[in-house]
């Protein structure tokens, strides 16, 4: 996933950025220190998303395997608890 914010945003404030940077696993985050909601060229801002989405697709595709698996292992963490339970 990618965070990206203007440091001078009045309409959505730089916090909530600041705040999934690092609640977002494997999240990068690019901070444009002289925009605000909008980007100071976005044509250039449009160019990087698209090189971003199609370099780390691969990337991405790995972090959704992990994520399935994790959730996977939590699954069978509740079934394992509930049989333990049906045993008292």
């Amino acid at each position: 996933m990618l965070v990206r914010y203007g440091a001078t945003d009045v309409l959505v404030p730089p916090a909530h950025g600041e705040y999934l940077a690092p609640n977002v696993p494997g999240c990068v985050v690019k901070v444009d220190d002289t925009a605000g909601h909008l980007s100071t060229n976005p044509e250039q801002e449009i160019a990087e998303n698209i090189h971003w989405l199609r370099d780390d697709f691969e990337r991405a595709v790995k972090l959704l395997q992990l994520a399935q698996t994790k959730a996977r292992r939590r699954s069978l963490m509740v079934v394992a608890s509930q049989r333990d339970l049906t045993r008292i």
